[in-house]
């Protein structure tokens, strides 16, 4: 079966790591992953991140859990460092080219001065979450070419019950 490799750009810190092998775990446990090796690559170089590719079978409850996961780590970098509120920071939209999945926590979209979808709902899932609203990344459907599947990240505010009351895209605020 085919699948998609994302790379995950996160501090280096134990506290991420463990967010994402905890996501690597239950994904393994479902059969979602698709590993090359028994366990995630991880690399580690001067940089103040960690690389860490994980190959996931294109599933999009797979690529939820793993939003899901990434907006914890954005959580946790909260906790630790300030971010000035996302839609007033000067970040910009920055598509990625097709093929490359590279999502990074907070720390990462701020030093690269934005992000593509992902990397941006994510971001303002986490600052909604900051202020005690419900909220997550999104994925959607928006097309299909064969066999390939296109997907867009929002980010969705929800109700007490995990319902959507209403949904930003934070790629087109921040593309104007």
């Amino acid at each position: 079966m085919s699948g998609a490799r994302i790379i995950f750009e996160i501090p280096t810190a134990p506290e991420p790591l463990a967010i994402l092998l905890a996501c690597v775990a239950k994904l393994r446990r479902s059969g979602s992953l698709i590993a090359a090796s028994p366990e995630p690559t991880i690399t580690a170089d001067s940089s103040p991140f960690w690389r860490f590719s994980v190959s996931v079978k294109r599933d999009v409850r797979a690529y939820q859990a793993l939003l899901d996961a990434l907006t914890d780590v954005d959580d946790w970098c909260r906790t630790v460092w300030h971010f000035p509120p996302l839609y007033l920071s000067g970040l910009r939209y920055q598509p990625q080219p097709l093929g490359i999945e590279i999502w990074r926590a907070l720390p990462g979209v701020y030093l690269h001065g934005g992000g593509d979808c992902d990397n941006l709902a994510t971001a303002r899932a986490s600052e909604i979450r900051s202020e005690g609203i419900p909220a997550r990344a999104k994925l959607r459907e928006i097309g299909r070419r064969g066999r390939a599947v296109h997907y867009h990240v929002t980010t969705a505010i929800l109700d007490g019950r995990g319902r959507i009351v209403s949904e930003e895209d934070p790629s087109e605020i921040l593309s104007t």
